[in-house]
């Protein structure tokens, strides 16, 4: 049977060039080294050493098991440490839930923090997920994120979480500049608004409808969609009106592709966005790395451009 002390007297060996320095190395008798050498050639059939000369030299199948062995020896050092990691209190897995509507924002924020994180070798495997409307009540339900990124207010935090505001979330109404509303001087009148169809979020469930838009307007058609980036293309298409997260509409508003849609209500909603933590059990230290990193990030989520803001206070002014 091949022990990885016998690999590690074989790649001792080979570093050290001699049986007489693997053995001063090693604290042990040169015939203790001679003795693992010999019980690993029979454990594996192979010759090892071709001790025809002055020195012993490795055979060419020497090389080859040296080149596996080493390769073994690597992943039994590197279990010894996550064995510490985790006896010290490491986390195994870290799950990082986050809210749909921050999508496209969220990952070019948070990206750049998960790679702050590769060159600290946490032993931990981080599991980031992404959901809407009550599939986020389901996620925090089912498996207790450590971390949850999400604006408030759109479902209820557990009493073992804590939470940091790291930005504002503001959506906006748009509509595509071909609509017919376009060319409605603002502010459009919201009767006017009901008779065209309302692009909406709605969740998978019909008794848990719940609407991501700043509030429902009564629309005479509303027509559901799954998430954000597919509404997105609804709007493009000009199929009807809704409301945006700013961050996925800045670069249509600006290239007149979509318009504000100012109504003689609020075409602007501006929500607080959360690091949500859990408190109990504790964070891990990957969890409390991130969480410093999110805590040190001076403005996750960057204010409305000022170009954007005016486009949609020409009209109240």
């Amino acid at each position: 049977m091949v022990t990885l002390d016998q690999l590690q007297v074989l790649s001792t060996l080979r570093k050290a060039g001699s049986f007489d320095a693997a053995a001063r190395q090693l604290y042990r008798a040169q015939s203790a080294v001679s003795y693992a050498i010999k019980s690993l050639e029979q454990g594996l059939g192979l010759q090892l050493l071709d001790r025809s000369g002055y020195r012993a030299r490795l055979t060419p199948a020497g090389e080859a098991i040296l080149k596996k062995a080493e390769a073994v020896l690597d992943e039994a050092r590197a279990l010894e440490y996550l064995a510490q990691e985790l006896r010290e209190g490491a986390e195994p897995q870290l799950n990082l839930l986050v809210n749909g509507i921050l999508v496209g924002r969220a990952g070019r924020d948070l990206v750049p923090m998960l790679a702050d994180l590769v060159p600290k070798r946490f032993p931990t495997q981080v599991n980031l997920r992404v959901e809407l409307l009550e599939g986020m009540v389901e996620a925090v339900q089912d498996i207790r994120p450590e971390l949850i990124l999400s604006p408030l207010g759109l479902f209820t935090i557990p009493p073992e979480y804590e939470h940091d505001v790291v930005g504002n979330l503001t959506m906006l109404s748009v509509v595509a500049a071909s609509h017919p509303l376009a060319r409605i001087p603002p502010p459009v009148p919201l009767t006017e608004v009901r008779k065209h169809i309302h692009l909406v979020i709605r969740s998978r469930s019909e008794e848990a409808r719940m609407p991501v838009d700043p509030g429902e307007i009564g629309a005479e058609t509303i027509w559901n969609f799954p998430d954000f980036l597919t509404r997105l293309e609804g709007l493009r298409a000009g199929l009807g009106f809704a409301w945006m997260p700013s961050h996925l509409v800045e670069n249509d508003l600006r290239r007149g592709r979509l318009v504000p849609l100012l109504m003689d209500r609020d075409s602007m909603n501006v929500r607080e966005v959360a690091l949500i933590y859990r408190q109990r059990p504790p964070l891990g230290p990957t969890g409390r790395f991130l969480l410093d990193e999110f805590r040190s990030h001076k403005q996750f989520l960057p204010p409305l451009p000022d170009d954007i803001r005016r486009m949609y206070t020409r009209v109240a002014s």
